[in-house]
Order: structure tokens, then sequence, then C-alpha cells
């Protein structure tokens, strides 16, 4: 005997769904512009960061209104765009799929477009063993985020393109070597 669904997985299903549809079509559009790129001599990298988030952002909004959909609140909206638009792009660029609660290097962008290249980059605090036999000193930092909250951080030590466990690309941050 199944168990009903819940309004919030009934909600996250067709969500799915909604972005399902529209990762088909841009997908898609995005191996035509591969090979138009080629054609072209084109660098499809660089096609690809100039024209991919609108055109998936397209591509959801005409899902959004074949399907009729209807949320209750233009959070809602916002919420399918976003989440669809990270999913659908980490799909078309081989990168690991985001889930909601990671930062993206989008998130990261517009972030960091109000800094002056100056301010220094910090990431939540390592194990012990560190900072006894390294001397590695902590920075208090207060976090507007409630869920994160207050954070002993260290000094960021580099960034680097690597990979995860199944290929996908992923921004690391580290400062440790």
């Amino acid at each position: 005997m199944s168990t009903p669904k819940t309004e919030q997985q009934a909600e996250s299903s067709a969500t799915d769904i909604l972005i399902g549809k529209a990762r088909i079509k841009a997908l898609r559009a995005a191996e035509y512009w591969r090979k138009e790129c080629e054609k072209q001599g084109w660098d499809f990298d660089e096609f690809l960061k100039a024209r991919a988030p609108a055109m998936v952002r397209t591509y959801l909004v005409e899902v959004l209104l074949e399907a009729r959909y209807e949320p209750a609140t233009f959070s809602e909206i916002s919420a399918v765009l976003e989440q669809g638009e990270n999913r659908i792009l980490a799909s078309i660029t081989g990168s690991r799929e985001p889930l909601e609660w990671y930062l993206t290097v989008g998130a990261l962008k517009q972030m960091l477009e109000r800094l002056p290249d100056c301010t220094p980059v910090f990431y939540e605090r390592l194990e012990d063993e560190y900072f006894k036999r390294l001397g590695w000193k902590t920075v208090a930092i207060r976090s507007p985020d409630p869920i994160c909250g207050d954070m002993q951080c260290v000094p960021a030590f580099t960034a680097y393109v690597g990979t995860d466990e199944d290929g996908h690309k992923v921004l690391a941050l580290t400062a440790h070597y």
C-alpha cells in the first residue's frame, strides 16, 4: 500500500517534471549551437557563457506557460526558474548539478560584483590540528545567513576547477596544501 504524497513532495515532483521538459529542449538547442560553433569556428564555451542562461530561462518560461503553471506566489515561480536554470546549465556544461543549498558560481559572481578586488576570502575553519601544528589563525565572521550563523574561518589559500567522483566540473576552494 503506497503512502499519500505530501503537498511539498507533489510540488517538488511537478517542478522536476517541468524542469525535465525544459532540460530536453535546452539540451537539443545546445547541441545545435555546438555544431554551429564548430562550423563557424566560434568558441562554444564562450558562446555558452553569453547565451545559455537566457536560452535556458526561455525554455523554462515556455514549459511553465505550456503547463499553465499557476503557483500561488511570485517567489514560487522564481524558485522554479532559479532551480531549473542551475540544474539545466549543469547538464549543458557537464558540471555537478547544484543542490539548492550549495553556493553556485553564478551566485558567487553576483556577490563578488559588489565587492572590491582587495576583499580577502575566508571559509569555515578546519580541524584544530592544523592550527596548533602550523600556527594558523582564525577570524570570527558574523553571517547574515541564519542557517550558517557566525563561524570561525581561515583565509582561502587557492581555488581551482576540479572534477567530482562522477567526472562533473566543480569549483573548489582550499586553505591547505
